[in-house]
């Protein structure tokens, strides 16, 4: 493996095998490259079954250096950017190097000249080895098994290998430089990362590297320029981000010449901080965010680019870097209205590109349509394939302007799917225009170092800054999570102290009677301040000021938030319950105020209100099936709560289904004719969203899970879509301990709302079977019966749920506060 740059960053990257023809057996050259395509093509898992055995089989015949190779491959699955498992890594790393070691020692012993591809091999490995040091922040031993590769480049006269581990070696130094706080270790370490870059370059102008120096040389620029960057020398820093700009520009390199200029744009931006002079303040931060939106818009453009969904995910994750820095930098201007269009720019790109490798049904679209998205994807194709060749500037700008006007029919044609899957710029003003009067939206961004929330009306444009780091936030979420999600264990703790308490009473307490003493315990209180310190941090006095005067508020979340139940905020200390004794405290919940919707991004508002005022006549309802596995509980209450919402329909107008009948084929044969789908059924959260699913019964065509990337390709034209399911709110994309790039997250909400209803209602937690169904009972006679709509019906269910006088455990957020509305409300 060799370190591909992608912003300066060393990573680790699936190659193809080189094939050595004196030692290496061409079959298994050809196996290993098929399980490459499967590590690069989304199936990590299926190529790591395919290294076990190339490397067992290889093994077997003698084959060392494919062995070394497959057990290399799997050391890079499981390195930081794939499994993420690192000590695993390390393990397959040693396996692969240990191989080659014992072969080189076997040669030697028997007095043999080992064949240089082995040399060449281990050159690799510890290249490999060395960067797992790195991610890990020991950059010492990284830089001694650097040396170590370097030296046997040397030996071996492997110009190639040497550019890129002296350039390795430079990246380990510049980070140990970057995350030191020993000042004079930095310098120390930021002047060595300057050397061996000038190294690096001093080998890849040689004249017999000519041909790759087109590459190479700009690269290195680049990573000279970044080091000048983080010396803060940000004159000598430009010079090279232009070196390099000029030379990927001459070879048509499109995607490094914008994230040079992404770098560029980032660096004036920080010069402008210490600038003195006003003058040339302003016109550094201007034309910081010029090239900074410069980057932006090519790399929208070469969206394409990466085929891979690995390679896509860690060069999104680079580059979501600059929408941050853009975002921040207009935010700190005072141009909302630019934050808004660059906050929407970014969740639409992360979305697409968590939907980039899933096959798009195109028979929902008329021919006309699918022509047109068939041409954009060949333009896109050919971008791709000119885009790094040499010479061919004037053709690929050629391409470019036809894609453009391709991209530009296809939004007049079909403007619904266009907005769903390419970036397009949004303004405020087009976003007003979907609003009442009595209206407003609350927009977040979170980013790894800027947080911020906008409020839009007809009349209102203002931002706020988010004073909190977005670990704190995503810490302080998780944990109210737990503190909310826990509460019924808490009750089963105390039926079991206060027992073993009793244990040699000879009249225990019966079940009446630890009930009563359960009503009477008081319970952890503490979720409320936290409520109350979110809401403070995230709404604040002035943006709570401004929306008090509008009726329903628009919510558009972002990474953690996602997982955040809005309604259950509490908006001050006076809202507080400071009681003495109460069972559970009863403060006032903004839900008590407000009627909230969340909406994945404002830019789908335009589309969603094309949905309102469908009809909900008739109802697909599906009540416990008999689940794929035996592992799943039987929802006896959600069968009764499918029984009830069947009442409001006539007998022709619906489709009831239970148990062994609610087959997932069923389901997806009928889905698309009904205006309401009630799913009372377990639903599953998955880390991997698109694979988030609900849950029926299988057959010998289905499996019983309708997955959310099944979901994505279906035509829907519900009204509404009730995933009475366990966690179906969730999304992908942001969990403890990870924060993939962007946003917009993908679950199945998203999916219902992409394949066509007017709106969601799902759930951000494991539910309470019981309380689930009286929500749902009580919502349905609010909104079919007494024609309240969507938002107002869900509302005042959960509203008699909080309050129900005859459990009193509902009080709790844990009952009331996980439905959530997505999309129109009417």
């Amino acid at each position: 493996m060799r370190v591909v740059l992608i912003f300066a960053a060393a990573i680790f990257i699936f190659t193809s095998s080189e094939l050595f023809s004196q030692v290496q057996d061409p079959a298994f050259v050809i196996k290993i490259n098929e399980a490459l395509e499967k590590a690069s093509g989304g199936n990590p898992k299926g190529a790591e079954f395919d290294f076990l055995k190339i490397a067992e089989e290889a093994k077997l015949s003698g084959d060392i250096i494919s062995a070394a190779q497959a057990f290399k491959q799997l050391g890079t699955l499981y390195s930081p950017q794939t499994f993420n498992i690192p000590d695993t890594s390390m393990m397959f790393y040693d396996r692969a190097l240990s191989l080659i070691d014992d072969e080189l020692a076997s040669l030697t012993g028997k007095g043999k000249t080992p064949d240089v591809s082995f040399l060449k091999e281990k050159a690799n490995i510890l290249n490999n080895i060395s960067i797992l040091y790195q991610y890990s922040k020991d950059y010492s031993t990284a830089i001694e098994k650097f040396t170590e590769a370097l030296e046997i480049d040397r030996e071996i006269n492997n110009p190639e290998g040497e550019i890129s581990t002296l350039s390795n070696i430079g990246r380990a130094y510049r980070d140990q430089g970057l995350y030191t706080d020993d000042p004079d270790e930095s310098e120390f370490s930021l002047s060595s990362s300057l050397l061996y870059f000038d190294l690096a370059l001093t080998v890849a102008k040689m004249p017999e590297l000519q041909k790759s120096a087109s590459i190479r040389v700009p690269e290195i620029y680049l990573n000279i320029a970044r080091t000048y960057d983080i010396r803060l020398n940000y004159d000598s820093a430009l010079i090279y981000y232009d070196k390099a700009a000029e030379i990927f520009g001459q070879s048509g390199n499109l995607r490094l010449e914008a994230i040079t200029t992404l770098n560029k744009g980032y660096t004036l931006t920080k010069y402008s901080d210490i600038e003195t002079d006003e003058r040339k303040k302003t016109q550094l931060l201007e034309s910081g965010i010029s090239l900074l939106k410069d980057g932006i818009e090519i790399i929208e453009k070469l969206r394409g680019e990466i085929e891979s969904d690995l390679l896509r995910s860690t060069f999104f994750d680079d580059k979501i870097l600059y929408y941050e820095i853009l975002i921040e930098r207009l935010f700190n201007a005072g141009m909302y209205q630019e934050v808004f269009e660059y906050i929407e720019r970014a969740k639409s790109r992360a979305f697409l590109d968590q939907l980039a490798s899933r096959e798009e049904n195109l028979s929902k679209y008329p021919k006309a349509v699918q022509d047109l998205i068939k041409k954009v994807k060949d333009l896109e194709d050919k971008i791709y394939e000119l885009r790094s060749g040499r010479d061919a500037e004037a053709e690929l700008a050629a391409v470019i302007k036809n894609y453009d006007e391709a991209v530009k029919q296809l939004a007049e044609a079909a403007p619904e799917y266009s907005a769903l899957t390419t970036v397009q710029p949004v303004r405020v003003e087009d976003i007003r225009k979907q609003l009442g009067d009595k209206e407003a939206i609350i927009e977040y961004y979170t980013g790894r170092l800027f947080n911020c929330v906008l409020f839009i009306s007809k009349k209102e444009l203002t931002g706020r800054f988010i004073d909190v780091t977005s670990y704190s936030l995503e810490d302080t979420i998780h944990a109210l999570r737990d503190q909310i999600t826990e509460f019924p264990q808490e009750k089963v703790t105390f039926i079991n102290l206060t027992l073993r308490k009793n244990k040699k009473n000879p009249n225990p307490p019966d079940s009446l009677q630890l009930e009563q003493m359960w009503a009477a315990e008081k319970t952890n209180s503490y979720f409320q301040w936290t409520l109350m310190q979110l809401f403070g941090v995230l709404v604040g006095k002035e943006i709570y000021t401004l929306s008090s005067e509008y009726e329903r508020l628009f919510i558009v979340p972002h990474g953690i938030l996602h997982h955040l139940p809005f309604a259950a905020l509490i908006p001050s200390p006076a809202h507080l319950d400071f009681s003495q004794g109460r069972h559970i405290v009863h403060p006032r919940y903004w839900i008590t105020e407000k009627a909230l919707v969340t909406i994945p991004s404002a830019s789908v508002l335009q589309f969603i209100r094309k949905r309102e005022g469908r009809e909900h006549n008739t109802a697909l309802i599906i009540g416990n099936p008999v689940y794929p596995v035996s592992s799943w509980n039987d929802l006896q209450f959600a069968e009764k709560e499918a029984e009830f919402v069947s009442q409001f329909f006539e007998a022709d107008e619906k489709l009831f289904l239970k148990k062994e009948q609610a087959t997932e084929t069923i389901v997806k044969e009928n889905i698309g004719r009904y205006d309401i789908i009630h799913l009372a059924t377990h639903g599953l959260f998955m880390q991997e969203a698109l694979e988030s699913r609900v849950l029926f019964s299988k057959t010998d065509k289905d499996d019983g899970y309708l997955k959310a990337k099944e979901i994505f390709d279906l035509s829907l034209k519900s009204s509404l879509v009730v995933l009475s399911a366990c966690e179906s709110g969730q999304v992908g994309g942001y969990v403890s301990g990870m924060a993939p790039a962007g946003d917009d997250l993908v679950g199945l909400t998203r999916a219902f709302l992409f394949a066509g209803s007017a709106s969601v209602i799902a759930t951000l937690w494991s539910v309470d079977d019981i309380a689930t169904g009286e929500v749902m009972k009580t919502f349905y006679k609010n909104f079919i019966k007494s024609g309240m709509n969507k938002s107002d019906a869900l509302r005042a269910a959960q509203l008699a749920v909080l309050d129900d006088p005859g459990h009193i455990d509902w009080q709790h957020p844990f009952y009331w506060a996980p439905f959530v509305l997505y999309g129109s409300y009417k």
